[in-house]
C-alpha cells in the first residue's frame, strides 16, 4: 500500500503541473512547500516553470532540517540556459545571502542542459530556493526539487539518518568567578564496585546514502536496444536517467519500454497518468498479467526537431523477494502532444533481485545517435 500512496502522491503534483499550463501560467515562478505526511514521503517538495530569470519563493528548512536534495528539470525552446538550487544562512528569522547550493553528489549545480538534467545534493541549509541565473532565446522550464530529512524519506529504505543541526542560541553573559571554597578533609576510600555487566547489542548500521555511477552509455550510431547488465547486490536501490530521440520515419513519436533480466513474458503490471495541451490521460494494464509494455512516449525522426524524451526511473528495494516497482517520470515533446509530463509505475512480479535493465521501442526502431543512458547504485 506505501507504494500505491507515493503513485498518487506523484500523480498530484502532475496534476497540480497540468493545472497550470491548461490556464497558460507560463511566468509563474513562484511555488510554495508541500509537506509528505508519511516517514516514507519525502518531506520538502518544491515545484514550478520558469520562462524567464527569476527565482522561486524561499522554502524555510529551519524545522524540517531536509538535508538531501534532488532537482530535475526539463527544458523547451532555450538554446542556452544556467539552473540552480540556492541556500542562504537564516538571519533573524529571514533569508541571508543566497549561493549555489555545494554538496553535489551526482550532477552539477548550476546544470546548463537545454533538455533535462537531474542534480542530487547533501545540504541542511536554513533556507532553500531554485534560481533561473540566465537564458538564451524564447522557451519554459518546468522544474521540481525533493528534499528529505532521512535515508527512508529519500528512497524507501530501511536505516535511519541524522537529523539536521538546529540553529545554536545566542551565548550568555560570563558570570563572575566565585571565591576558592576551603579544601576539605579526603574521605575514606569507597569498596571495590561490582563485576562489569555485559556487553550491549550493537545498533544496526545506517544507511550510507553515497551514489555510484554503475554504468553510462552515449550512442555513437543507432542501437535497437540498450542493456546494463551483471548488476550487483551491492546497493539498496537502483536510479536511472534517460535523454532519448527514436530513427522511427514519420511524425508519430515512439514509446519506450523496459524490461527487467531480459524477462520479456507476461509478469508485469502498470499504471499511468499525465497530462497535455490537451488535457489530463489515464491508463492501467487491467486486472491481469502483462509483458512489459511501453512506459513513456518520445520524438520520432521527423518530431520536434532538437528535443529529446526525458526519463527518469526508481527501482525500489531491487533485491527484495517480494515483488519490484518502477517508478518512472516523463517529460518530453512528443508528435502533436506538446509538452507531455507523465508518470508511470511498473510492477515486475518477480522474486529474483534485479541484475539487469534492458531499455527498447515499441516499434521496434532504433534509438537515435546521441541518446544517453545513465545508472546509479545508492548504498
Amino acid at each position: 500500500m506505501k507504494y500505491f500512496k507515493r503513485f498518487f502522491f506523484e500523480l498530484g503534483c502532475v496534476l497540480t503541473i497540468a493545472m497550470a499550463i491548461g490556464f497558460f501560467a507560463i511566468n509563474y515562478n513562484s511555488v510554495e512547500p508541500v509537506h509528505a505526511q508519511s516517514s516514507t514521503q519525502t518531506p520538502c517538495v518544491l515545484t514550478g516553470n520558469f520562462s524567464a530569470v527569476g527565482s522561486s519563493n524561499a522554502f524555510d528548512n529551519r524545522k524540517l532540517g531536509c538535508y538531501t536534495w534532488r532537482v530535475s528539470y526539463a527544458s523547451t525552446g532555450f538554446s542556452a540556459l544556467s539552473i540552480q538550487i540556492e541556500t542562504a544562512p537564516d538571519v533573524s528569522g529571514q533569508p541571508g545571502s543566497w549561493t549555489a547550493m555545494s554538496g553535489v553528489t551526482a550532477g552539477t549545480n548550476p546544470s546548463t542542459s537545454t533538455n533535462a538534467a537531474t542534480i542530487a545534493l547533501s545540504s541542511a541549509a536554513a533556507w532553500v530556493r531554485v534560481t533561473l541565473v540566465s537564458e538564451t532565446g524564447t522557451g519554459v522550464i518546468q522544474w521540481q526539487a525533493w528534499g528529505a530529512n532521512s535515508v527512508s524519506n529519500a528512497r524507501n529504505s530501511s536505516g535511519g539518518g541524522t537529523g539536521a543541526t538546529g540553529v545554536t542560541g545566542a551565548t550568555g553573559a560570563t558570570g563572575a568567578t566565585g571565591a576558592t571554597g576551603v579544601t576539605g578533609a579526603t574521605g575514606a576510600t569507597g569498596s571495590s564496585g561490582g563485576p562489569i555487566g555485559p556487553t550491549g547489542p550493537t545498533g544496526s548500521t545506517g544507511s550510507g546514502g553515497a551514489w555510484t555511477r554503475i554504468g553510462q552509455q552515449i550512442l555513437s550510431s543507432p542501437t535497437a536496444t540498450v542493456t546494463f547488465s551483471g548488476i550487483t547486490t551491492g546497493y539498496t536501490n537502483l536510479f536511472a536517467t534517460a535523454s532519448v530521440r527514436s530513427d522511427k520515419a514519420g511524425s508519430g513519436g515512439d514509446v519506450v519500454y523496459v524490461i527487467l533480466n531480459s524477462d520479456s513474458a507476461a509478469h508485469y503490471t502498470f499504471a499511468s497518468a499525465g497530462v497535455t495541451t490537451t488535457g489530463p490521460f489515464q491508463s492501467t494494464s487491467g486486472s491481469g498479467l502483462v509483458a512489459s509494455t511501453g512506459l513513456c512516449g518520445i520524438p520520432s525522426l521527423t518530431t520536434n526537431a532538437g528535443t529529446a524524451g526525458s526519463l527518469t526511473l526508481d527501482f525500489i528495494n531491487y533485491q527484495s523477494i517480494w515483488n519490484k516497482y518502477i517508478y518512472v517520470t516523463c517529460s518530453v515533446n512528443s508528435g502533436a502532444q506538446v509538452p507531455t509530463i507523465q508518470t508511470v509505475r511498473q510492477e515486475w512480479q518477480s522474486a529474483t533481485a534485479i541484475n539487469s535493465v534492458t531499455f527498447g521501442l515499441t516499434s521496434a526502431s532504433n534509438f537515435s545517435t546521441g541518446s544517453s543512458f545513465t545508472l546509479y547504485g545508492i548504498q
